[in-house]
């Protein structure tokens, strides 16, 4: 059976992004350059394998990330880069011999590209049924002009009718792109992609137009900005969570007794029997935002075991949820709370309610709703033993920490 490497070039420095780290580990959206590229080829089912290539005195960087779910046959141990990238890639294919595969196809690719599309992929490796090699490609739509170095010769502008610049990953007949770099080591030469290489060496080429997708790469510290715009307004997934709390109530004939419900103390002859503070609603609440982030639940931080929790305001708890969505970059869209209880009547508090939970998660009242209902004087809430609620909550997340 055929076998289909994802070669990814890591090594370089990225001198331009003017950063004290490797540009590979530079983060955008919350994920590593180098790990964008990374979960993408593992994820795709008709990637065999993964070859990254690391810089030389990167390996404090690269052994650090989050490849725990990944330590499987599928990617492959990390090869050294050379001073070049053409010496990177002629590493990397190199390597490829020594592996247990039998390697029939390579993807080349630049880890600087982070934003991959599986329908450009599958068109690419199609397209290598009939030809040696195949690269994606956009028309040059910008007026182009080329400026001396010499302030005095004046600008000259470039037809750009036939411009198209190269994108990455480029795909190859791994035979075919392995000889192409194998007679280039008695020659000076410092190609700066392979599919140049490829011409150079007379291979069969198709081009892929992939005007339609988002192949933007980080050379800057402006495009690194402009992609992370991009990305937290297009690649993100909505996501639902669901939270449900109940609690006991106990009658109490001290006229200062209540009950706490979205952090609104309410005075109403009854206290909630519970570790903390008993806020059934912020409980429930909690419980949808981690649900939505795929979190857990509220016990997997505050234990009710745990002692040093008894007593504790529950906006205490809310804080954690929304600093678990600022790291992943994630923004509530709505909350719906439905609370269920005979007593006490909640139309009074429901402003002091929904304004209380704006300020907590720091978004709009509007994108809260607050419902209540009675359970029809049916079950421990119809006695007014007990209290309930439901609560939904929207939240849209970036697809890395999804996928």
């Amino acid at each position: 059976m055929s076998q289909t490497v994802a070669i990814i070039l890591a090594a370089g420095e990225g001198t331009r992004l003017k950063k004290d780290i490797p540009k590979a580990y530079v983060k955008l959206a919350g994920q590593e350059l180098l790990m964008h590229s990374l979960r993408f080829f593992l994820s795709c089912p008709y990637i065999h394998a993964v070859l990254p290539i690391i810089g030389k005195g990167h390996d404090e960087y690269y052994y650090t990330l989050p490849l725990e779910e990944y330590r499987s046959n599928k990617l492959l141990p990390a090869v050294y880069g050379g001073d070049t990238r053409q010496e990177s890639v002629y590493q990397a294919l190199i390597s490829l011999q020594d592996q247990s595969i039998t390697t029939d196809i390579v993807c080349i690719h630049d880890c600087a590209r982070p934003i991959l599309d599986h329908h450009v992929m599958q068109d690419m490796l199609k397209a290598l049924e009939t030809h040696d090699a195949v690269t994606p490609y956009k028309p040059v739509y910008d007026s182009v002009m080329h400026i001396d170095n010499d302030i005095a010769v004046k600008p000259t502008y470039i037809d750009r009718t036939n411009l198209y610049s190269i994108q990455t990953p480029q795909c190859f007949r791994y035979n075919k792109i392995l000889s192409a770099h194998l007679k280039l080591r008695d020659e000076f030469h410092n190609f700066t992609d392979d599919i140049s290489i490829a011409l150079h060496n007379n291979l069969n080429i198709s081009y892929y137009n992939a005007s339609h997708v988002n192949t933007t790469k980080v050379t800057d510290i402006n495009t690194l900005r402009r992609l992370e715009n991009d990305m937290h307004n297009t690649s993100l997934q909505m996501c639902t969570g669901f939270g449900y709390d109940t609690h006991c109530l106990a009658v109490d004939y001290n006229k200062n007794a209540y009950i706490k419900l979205g952090n609104v103390s309410i005075y109403c002859g009854y206290n909630i029997i519970s570790h903390s503070d008993g806020d059934v609603l912020i409980h429930a609440l909690c419980d949808a935002l981690y649900g939505a982030m795929g979190e857990g639940d509220i016990g997997k931080f505050f234990p009710p075991t745990d002692p040093q929790w008894k007593n504790t305001d529950s906006s205490v708890f809310l804080e954690h949820a929304v600093s678990c969505l600022n790291k992943q970059k994630a923004r509530i869209v709505n909350i719906d709370c439905t609370i269920i209880a005979e007593y006490p009547k909640i139309l009074p508090y429901h402003d002091a309610i929904k304004q209380r939970l704006s300020d907590l998660m720091n978004i709009q009242d509007k994108q809260i709703n607050i419902k209540a209902t009675t359970n029809e004087k049916m079950g421990y809430i119809g006695r007014q033993e007990g209290i309930a609620v439901m609560v939904v909550a929207n939240v849209l997340r970036p697809l890395h920490h999804i996928m």
